[in-house]
């Protein structure tokens, strides 16, 4: 039923790139996409190593972490979205 895991994120951030090399980001935004793509990058190795630790000590918790992983990226998405509609807008 779902896609594949980080396959939204990834779509997201080909738009990104593929609005930046037709020049229609402001550098502002161009920045916001650039802080936006650290901070999920940050967040997978946060979620990765924490995912890791709690397998180690219960399958039940790990089972969960992909969930909390999607609804996550599914708020970045978001917010990347916005960005881009509203730098459509000037």
């Amino acid at each position: 039923m779902g896609c594949s895991k980080g396959s939204k994120t990834m779509w997201f951030l080909q738009k990104v790139t593929d609005v930046q090399n037709k020049g229609k980001l402001s550098r502002c935004s161009r920045q916001l996409a650039r802080i936006g793509e650290r901070i999920r990058v940050r967040f997978l190795h946060v979620v990765t190593h924490i995912h890791l630790n709690i397998k180690s000590h219960c399958s039940t918790l790990a089972s969960l972490l992909p969930s909390l992983e999607g609804v996550l990226s599914a708020i970045l998405i978001v917010i990347g979205s916005s960005r881009l509609e509203i730098s459509r807008l000037y």
